[in-house]
């Protein structure tokens, strides 16, 4: 007899996770065990269609926060998924002195807008490292319209990163002999940029070329705009970001192997960290030209 506690996933998540050998058990024993048990007693229906990209993110989303409100019990399921706007009324009815047409969807998005705004950034810098951003209200419709509108661009850039074309202007070398039909032909452990001499001072010690990635032994990625970086998710840029979560980790306690190879082989599409680069700089490149539009904010 076997017996099944849904307290016990995370044991059985950190073991299943630690090779692909691991993965491809866990995998064999669901098909043999836990699945017919499932299916016999009409636990598990399958005649549905399978959940893309986003839906399967979002249903994990649902199972993370209903977790967390069996524990804390703050109601985060409900906030995030019964459809409520966490814009107050009252908020609602000031900004429509403004302008009548005005919803709260498009206070969302001028939220949004605001937050990217150099002005409130630089003036509010100190602050928002130690308590919650408070938002001004625009002083026209305008203004508001014209933050609302950005603020719209920005989240559906950054949402949508995924489905945005890659930078047209990059180039991708590739080495002799490389073969695209290997399977680590695109595989990726650690990418870094080149060492090269600062041009500022050539008898201080090397400097990072932000410009080139190499991507693996095979794979040069070159032709990053140095603007690119100056769009920055914290203290790095979304480029430095992606550098830094796209390698092979090991979890030093566990001994779990965190390889992001694994989800581009799963879903057959061995590319995706290497078009995600030209993706993400082209998220950057049009990130900062929206900001650039932006109105100044008085403050």
């Amino acid at each position: 007899m076997v017996y099944l506690d849904i307290r016990d996933q995370n044991w059985f998540l950190e073991r299943a996770d630690r090779s692909a050998v691991t993965r491809e058990a866990a995998d064999g024993f669901c098909m043999a065990v836990a699945e017919p048990i499932l299916s016999s007693r009409d636990l598990v229906d399958r005649s549905g269609e399978m959940l893309d990209t986003h839906e399967l993110r979002a249903a994990l989303l649902y199972l993370v926060l209903q977790r967390r409100d069996d524990d804390v019990d703050r109601q985060l399921t409900r906030l995030c998924f019964d459809g409520r706007h966490n814009v107050t009324d009252s908020a609602l009815s000031e900004c429509q002195i403004l302008d009548s047409r005005v919803e709260k969807d498009d206070i969302f998005f001028y939220v949004y807008g605001v937050l990217h705004s150099p002005d409130y950034r630089k003036t509010f810098a100190a602050d928002l490292k130690k308590s919650l951003p408070r938002i001004p209200q625009a002083g026209n419709s305008a203004d508001f319209w014209a933050f609302s509108k950005a603020g719209q661009k920005l989240a559906e850039l950054h949402t949508e990163y995924e489905q945005v074309a890659p930078w047209p202007d990059l180039e991708i070398t590739y080495g002799l002999g490389f073969d695209a039909d290997i399977a680590d032909a695109y595989r990726v452990e650690k990418m870094r940029y080149p060492k090269v001499s600062n041009p500022d001072d050539p008898d201080i010690r090397k400097v990072d070329d932000k410009t080139t990635i190499i991507f693996n032994p095979q794979i040069t990625v070159s032709g990053i705009p140095e603007r690119a970086h100056d769009y920055t998710l914290g203290s790095r840029s979304a480029i430095d970001w992606i550098l830094e979560s796209y390698q092979v980790k090991t979890h030093k306690a566990s001994g779990i192997v965190n390889d992001p190879n694994d989800w581009a082989t799963e879903h057959n599409n061995l590319t995706y960290i290497l078009d995600l680069i030209g993706r993400v700089v082209t998220v950057s490149m049009r990130t900062l030209d929206i900001v650039g539009a932006l109105p100044k904010l008085d403050l």
